[in-house]
């Protein structure tokens, strides 16, 4: 007598089937979500307990702003359109220039990204974070050739013995060469930016979670299938030994 010739048989089966499916998908879940926990080692020490108080970010007065725009004056054309390196190592902190000398910068090696920018001043810089000693902010500087595009730096400044410097300096966001719109100006097209995750990473995801939910629906599929067979072998049967 075949397994799958009881009703009561397949729909247990049937269940089995779907269980197992579900039991499936928790197990792959609990193995995708990253486990932080364990026997961690505790160090435990006698001195006593040190709290930091979160520092408070503060307005960026008018004179902040002139004497960051002197700076930028200043910074932008000596470093970053490279007419005077060696001037622009009197305009960064000693973090920013740690990996160089004077000499190494003077010869047009320092980590600022080359850049030819319109005009004479650049003030055209918005406010992120301000700290009492430090700013962290975004300057747009626009080309100063056709056919190329504007950029966005990020920009971080600290502010040493009454002086703020450069202490970071790196493009964020390179921007499509401006065209003209009929009479409106130039329009700035975002050049697209790349995703973060891996494509192989993601395929291999996707393609576990479509294994075990295509899982949870071929079983039970498969167990009513052969009950259906077995029903028309079984009819079929009765059919030929009536006749």
């Amino acid at each position: 007598m075949s397994v799958l010739s009881s009703p009561r048989r397949r729909r247990r089966l049937s269940w089995l089937g779907i269980a197992v499916g579900i039991a499936g998908l928790l197990v792959l879940g609990v193995l995708l979500i990253p486990n932080h926990s364990g026997n961690l080692p505790q160090h435990f020490s006698n001195t006593p307990v040190q709290t930091v108080a979160n520092e408070k970010e503060v307005p960026v007065t008018a004179e902040i702003r002139r004497e960051v725009d002197a700076l930028f004056d200043k910074f932008v054309p000596a470093a970053v359109a490279r007419r005077d390196t060696g001037a622009a190592y009197d305009l960064a902190t000693p973090t920013f220039h740690a990996d160089g000398t004077r000499a190494s910068w003077a010869a047009g090696q320092l980590p600022v990204f080359p850049y030819q920018p319109k005009g004479t001043t650049f003030h055209g810089w918005h406010v992120e974070t301000s700290y009492r000693n430090d700013l962290n902010l975004q300057l747009y500087l626009e080309p100063a050739k056709a056919g190329e595009g504007p950029i966005a730096f990020d920009v971080e400044l600290r502010r040493i013995k009454g002086r703020w410097l450069v202490d970071s300096f790196y493009p964020r966001t390179t921007y499509a060469p401006t065209e003209p719109a009929s009479g409106k100006g130039r329009v700035i097209r975002p050049a697209p930016e790349a995703s973060t995750l891996p494509k192989a990473h993601t395929g291999v995801l996707w393609g576990v979670l479509a294994g075990f939910f295509g899982l949870i629906l071929i079983v039970p599929l498969i167990f009513f299938g052969a009950a259906w067979l077995s029903n028309r072998k079984a009819r079929r049967s009765i059919y030929e030994s009536d006749g």
